[in-house]
């Protein structure tokens, strides 16, 4: 077990990766003209639309799915709001999804098989579990206009996993307020962010990007951001995302443009297909909702508190303490913490280990070069996860990353506009 020593010097280095990464500007941009975001939780636009469109493309958030309109066929929520909705719609809530696996055999995360009609269905790969279904019900329903029996009274819908699913997750709905602001900073300035990080800490703290493609640009990388993965670099491809795996709603993005499932569904592929007066569908109305929400406000509460107060100043003095040591002290012979635990298979006169939240002895490089990544050799009898990633299931040895590659990614330089 970690001692609660190495669990402070975790927080402290946590802490300092925080405010090492929002330090200071990215190369290319002149704080001094840098401004706030504009910010609060008052229903207003932050300028890019005005009040009318604002509430029009609200109203399209709140709205409540039925079977009709394309809900399910398996579902976590009937409206955008009702996991984005506190306080104001578009911030976070209390909403927990589940997400389970497995490993294989070479230590791979493989998504749940997902299974329906009492075992008769299967949904392959399926790491998101949904919580509801649409059936099985009896109801009366207008789809494309027209009425009709909706009859599926003997049909079991609803997902359900194996034991053989043995990773089971939880994860919180995001807040979305203020996320055109994210949308808005540049690829490269990203970038520059990370590369500027590892060079400022010699290699400690190194950000990582991921290009991911963009729906809407038939598939064109980007750096993402959005998504518990940063698995969308765009918020019209997060709304495409989220139609249809959190209402079960498909639309006009491939591959979101046909349902996980056909059991119990009656309407037609893709549910979200009529366009507005101005030639809009509703992921469209959602992201530009988002483009245009305030950035949530600072708890100024919380910040003058006692706690908030001592926080901030120990996170200034950290930065500022790490900024002017000198860099030839920045390697250290020896590791300040205890050695690793003998289950480690590493040999320790080459090796130091770095306790973690949720290991006692993480793999750095050897003692001498502390602070700087070095070539990384898989441990024995470790699986490989990923190319340079090893780890051991249930053991505390976990051999860390080579330093991400920075070099510049083809990006998308425009985006649609609405």
């Amino acid at each position: 077990m970690c001692s609660k020593k190495t669990i402070v010097y975790v927080c402290l280095l946590t802490g300092l990766a925080m405010v090492l990464a929002m330090a200071g500007p990215s190369a290319g941009q002149n704080a001094s003209t840098a401004t706030e975001a504009p910010s609060g939780f008052d229903n207003q636009p932050n300028g890019l639309t005005d009040t009318a469109a604002f509430n029009m493309d609200r109203g399209k958030f709140e709205e409540t799915e039925a079977i009709g309109d394309g809900l399910g066929p398996i579902f976590n929520a009937q409206s955008c709001r009702e996991c984005h909705q506190n306080p104001v719609t578009g911030s976070t809530s209390q909403v927990k999804e589940l997400r389970a696996g497995h490993q294989d055999n070479n230590g791979n995360f493989v998504g749940a098989t997902a299974t329906l009609a009492d075992g008769t269905v299967t949904i392959p790969n399926r790491s998101l579990i949904n919580q509801r279904a649409i059936c099985p019900a009896v109801d009366t329903i207008t789809v494309n206009g027209q009425t009709q029996t909706y009859d599926f009274a003997q049909t079991q819908g609803q997902e359900r996993i194996s034991t053989a699913e043995t990773i089971r997750a939880f994860r919180m709905s995001l807040n979305t307020l203020g996320d055109g602001f994210i949308e808005s900073i540049a690829d490269q300035t990203i970038l520059n962010l990370a590369s500027n990080q590892c060079s400022a800490t010699g290699g400690l703290i190194c950000g990582e990007s991921v290009r991911v493609p963009v729906l809407e640009a038939s598939g064109g990388l980007a750096v993402g951001r959005f998504g518990w993965k940063n698995q969308h670099a765009s918020l019209l491809s997060f709304s495409s995302d989220a139609y249809l795996n959190e209402m079960g709603i498909s639309n006009r993005l491939p591959p979101n443009n046909v349902d996980v499932t056909r059991l119990c569904d009656v309407v037609p592929d893709p549910n979200d297909h009529t366009a507005d007066s101005e030639g809009l569908n509703d992921i469209d109305h959602f992201a530009r909702f988002m483009r245009a929400t305030k950035a949530p406000p600072r708890d100024t509460a919380l910040a003058t508190s006692s706690d908030g107060v001592a926080g901030a100043n120990l996170s200034t003095a950290l930065a500022v303490t790490f900024a002017t040591f000198p860099r030839s002290l920045r390697r250290h012979p020896a590791p300040p913490w205890p050695r690793e635990p003998s289950s480690c298979p590493i040999p320790s006169a080459t090796r130091s280990f770095i306790p973690t939240a949720t290991s006692c002895c993480t793999t750095s490089g050897p003692a001498t070069e502390l602070f700087r990544p070095a070539a990384r050799k898989p441990p024995k009898k470790c699986a490989l996860l990923r190319s340079g990633v090893f780890a051991r299931a249930r053991n505390c040895c976990t051999t860390a990353a080579p330093s991400p590659s920075l070099t510049p990614f083809s990006v998308i330089t425009t985006k649609p506009s609405l």
